[in-house]
């Protein structure tokens, strides 16, 4: 099985719900929401944020969605306290 088909499997299995159109992502990051369209015209973000596209529509996969965000995290994890 090649990646690319280990892939297209991965993504056979997963189901709609964990997909977000252009407005969902723009809601979650606080973004316009045209932001997302111009990312991909521009390709800004292109390797960090991939999209998928059904017919006409585009799609952002959750999982891709929290990975950019985890990247965009400033600073370090504060210390736990210990009682």
């Amino acid at each position: 099985m090649t990646a690319t088909t280990a892939q297209t499997s991965a993504m056979q299995r997963a189901p709609l719900n964990e997909f977000l159109d252009d407005r969902a992502l723009a809601e979650l990051l606080c973004i316009s929401e045209n932001t997302p369209a111009q990312w991909r015209f521009t390709g800004k973000f292109s390797d960090e944020l991939p999209f998928y596209k059904f017919g006409r529509c585009v799609r952002y996969r959750r999982e891709d969605i929290d990975a950019f965000i985890a990247k965009r995290r400033v600073g370090s994890v504060p210390a736990t306290v210990e009682a």
